[in-house]
């Protein structure tokens, strides 16, 4: 299948669609879990709409161009990949046996084939859970989402007006359960793969610790804040601070979590996840079976075939008749 067929085949299957290109990191993560023997791989990146400026299949832009540092350099000059100009828009990663299986190269995106690609699915992870402060029982879901490339702000506000173009608002602190959970298991596999800050949904403006969408805040083992108009961020480390809510540098303006996230999944449930065995889908399947067809129209060609069909025969079967009869007569008559 070429690469938009690969595409759409992950989406059939559950999936968003082939993996996107975010950093050298997460590239790194997501090409080690390919198996040992991988062929070349699609991924979700082409240069269709202008030569040499990649971006991801839905259009979107990678940050500087960044995917240029996976490309195959070599030695001799004219092996150096990208090397199909517009007639290879579509990036695969070599195979595994190659001198550089971790690099890729430009395919076309409609005669090249493969067998193999890399899907990725945004994952929802949810904590169900009875707060012992006040004895609510709650219903909270978190996603991982960065700052656009298209603004070049990324203050608290920044952050919520994102969470709420996705459907959401950013995260509250409740009580130390909360807390823990969006710690721990949510952010725990975003800080695997890429290390920054994270705004969270809690300030001090009010004195002590309040959430932007005001739900109650009973956590106990946030630090002291040194100031008002303070909002709680959490880096690489899960270490938690408190910055001011206005700051705008490149210490806090990655990524936000709003009130649904990237769930904390070990490298085998990954692999499990992202790899595909074609002879799974359903695309495949349905090569080996017939499909049964309820449409008016079909039914009338299917009948109109069958007619046909007993017409042959019967016509066959009345020239061996009278192909009998004359044998029949001749031998009557001598």
């Amino acid at each position: 299948m070429n690469a938009f067929e690969a595409n759409r085949l992950c989406a059939v299957e559950g999936y968003n669609g082939l993996a996107p290109y975010i950093d050298v990191k997460q590239y790194n993560f997501v090409e080690g879990l390919r198996p040992s023997g991988a062929g070349e791989t699609f991924i979700g990146v082409m240069d269709v709409a202008k030569e040499d400026i990649w971006t991801h299949l839905d259009g979107s832009s990678i940050e500087n161009n960044d995917f240029w540092s996976t490309f195959w350099l070599d030695e001799d000059k004219k092996l150096n990949q990208p090397n199909g100009a517009t007639d290879q828009n579509c990036a695969v990663i070599n195979e595994k046996s190659h001198q550089l299986p971790n690099k890729t190269q430009d395919r076309s995106c409609t005669t090249d084939l493969q067998d193999e690609m890399l899907c990725y699915k945004k994952v929802v992870n949810c904590l169900n859970w009875t707060s012992s402060a006040d004895q609510m029982y709650r219903e909270h879901c978190y996603w991982f989402t960065s700052k656009p490339l298209s603004i070049s702000s990324w203050t608290i506000v920044d952050a919520m007006d994102k969470c709420r173009e996705d459907g959401g608002y950013i995260a509250p602190l409740i009580d130390d359960q909360n807390y823990q959970f969006i710690k721990d298991d949510v952010l725990g596999t975003v800080f695997s793969i890429k290390s920054t800050q994270v705004w969270l949904g809690t300030h001090s403006i009010m004195g002590s610790p309040s959430n932007w969408n005001n739900d109650p805040s009973f956590v106990t083992s946030l630090s002291s804040s040194s100031s008002s108009e303070e909002c709680v961020v959490i880096d690489s480390n899960r270490i938690q601070s408190w910055e001011p809510c206005n700051t705008n540098t490149p210490i806090t303006c990655e990524p936000d979590t709003s009130n649904v996230n990237i769930n904390s999944t070990t490298v085998e449930e990954l692999r499990r996840v992202l790899l595909i065995d074609p002879e799974q889908t359903n695309a495949y399947k349905l090569t080996k079976i017939s499909v049964y067809e309820d449409r008016p129209v079909a039914k009338a060609i299917g009948c109109i075939g069958v007619v046909i069909l007993i017409s042959v025969i019967l016509f066959i079967v009345l020239l061996d008749c009278q192909r009998i009869e004359q044998c029949y007569t001749k031998k009557k008559t001598n």
